[in-house]
């Protein structure tokens, strides 16, 4: 029975993570519905005025996203999930305990989780909240993780968005 509770517990955390990861993507979403305006409208240079324009709002955002968490976290409650899961980056594991393990070598990976999750499935301040150093100050954390975490993330998505309006126009020309 005991591997039974560990496994729920485990399962409810995973999943506490990745509902409220699925929300702050909701909010971080306007950042994208502010670039594709900004691709359509803008005319010469979109991607430039995409990128110079949106970067910083994304910076704010997420800062503010983190300050917030961070603020809800000094009261007690960890809405992410996120310092429950980093506990789990020292726990030892029984050889059958496959998602602890799981979770644990992901943890590990840190430059992994920059690289991919800058970008890919997370965003900036899930990145910033997964591999902070909580010895460093709020500021340092910032500079270090969450600034270049969404330089990457807005060079890659600037780029995707600027490929896909290609394409829009591409397609558009022969079919008018």
């Amino acid at each position: 029975m005991k591997t039974l509770n560990q496994a729920v517990s485990v399962s409810g955390k995973v999943t506490k993570f990745i509902v409220t990861e699925k929300i702050l993507g909701l909010i971080t979403r306007l950042i994208d519905v502010g670039m594709i305006y900004i691709f359509v409208e803008g005319g010469s240079y979109a991607a430039l005025k995409c990128f110079v324009l949106m970067t910083p709002i994304n910076i704010i955002m997420t800062i503010v996203i983190i300050y917030l968490i961070d603020k809800i976290s000094d009261l007690g409650f960890d809405i992410t999930g996120i310092e429950e899961l980093r506990k789990m980056e020292y726990v030892t594991c029984e050889r059958k305990q496959y998602i602890k393990r799981l979770i644990r070598w992901v943890l590990h990976r840190k430059a992994t989780i920059f690289w991919v999750g800058s970008w890919y499935y997370l965003d900036p301040d899930y990145v910033t909240l997964l591999i902070r150093d909580q010895k460093r100050s709020f500021w340092s954390n910032i500079l270090r993780i969450t600034i270049p975490s969404t330089v990457l993330a807005m060079i890659i998505w600037t780029l995707f968005y600027w490929a896909a309006y290609q394409g829009y126009q591409w397609v558009k020309v022969f079919t008018d």
